[in-house]
């Protein structure tokens, strides 16, 4: 059924510019449904944003974090009945993430799955340009979201999260990085006020105590286009941080990465030369 939706999209997309509300397929996403009788209390002690707050209008970024405070996947979620919870979250941590819960799944009333039914995932950007998703269910839900909401290129979103220092870890980035070294906590993903949840106090120490070593960037360089993963050095041929995310520009490309602080202005990935932008 997902390719009759996708087939869809394609008939009644052409892919533009956009100069308002844009909206693009987003292959590279999936969506985890959680369900269950407790789910939005069993999430509470995982995800950094307060469950026991989420609408079924509104769409929130937040976190899953290890014990030791590295972000294990982040990603949009929303709750569309009291029992379900869609996670958006990068397609190679689909999988990661599930297996990562399985110990505590197992004692609640809570279950987990990938999605595979038919819907998509769009990415949007609306009035305020801010990256947010949007999964889509039937026809009808695809034809309203194109009315007001012209189609754009993948390519097109993610810049706009580079631009905006938005950043969604993958598997070669997963527990790795701090919240805050991901700006997520600027980003609006991490609720101090919420109470307990597996690695909290590590990520509340670092906000208070201000102990973070390493924070985000905003770097554009030639092609070709970097990896997730790919290691930076600075100009002393020391290695100074990672690549998070990249996407290509006309000129070459844009990517976020996280780096040692203070920030320099340039870097190096092997031959390639990247600039603070």
């Amino acid at each position: 059924m997902r390719a009759v939706l996708h087939d869809s999209w394609q008939r009644m997309s052409r892919t533009g510019t956009g100069s308002g509300p844009v909206a693009a397929l987003l292959p590279e996403f999936a969506v985890l449904r959680f369900s269950g009788g407790d789910v939005l209390s069993f999430l509470q002690g995982y995800l950094t944003v307060d469950t026991g707050t989420l609408s079924s209008a509104e769409v929130r970024l937040t976190a899953l974090t290890n014990l030791q405070g590295r972000v294990v996947a982040n990603g949009w979620c929303t709750c569309p009945r009291p029992d379900v919870l869609d996670w958006t979250v990068h397609r190679s941590l689909a999988d990661h993430v599930i297996a990562f819960l399985g110990r505590y799944l197992a004692f609640s009333r809570t279950s987990a799955e990938v999605r595979t039914d038919d819907h998509l995932i769009i990415g949007v950007l609306n009035a305020s340009m801010l990256p947010s998703v949007r999964v889509v269910d039937d026809e009808s839900d695809l034809r309203v979201l194109l009315e007001t909401h012209t189609p754009v290129s993948a390519d097109r979103w993610q810049l706009q999260c580079v631009d905006d220092r938005l950043a969604v870890v993958s598997r070669p980035t997963s527990e790795s990085f701090l919240p805050q070294m991901l700006d997520l906590v600027a980003a609006g993903a991490v609720d101090f006020d919420k109470g307990c949840y597996l690695g909290q106090e590590v990520v509340a120490r670092a906000q208070h105590r201000g102990e973070v070593k390493r924070g985000l960037l905003r770097l554009e360089g030639p092609a070709p286009l970097l990896a997730a993963g790919d290691f930076l050095t600075d100009p002393a041929g020391r290695q100074a941080g990672t690549v998070i995310s990249s996407v290509a520009t006309e000129s070459g490309q844009r990517c976020l990465a996280v780096v040692r602080l203070p920030p320099g202005t340039d870097y190096r990935a092997d031959s390639l030369a990247l600039s603070v932008y």
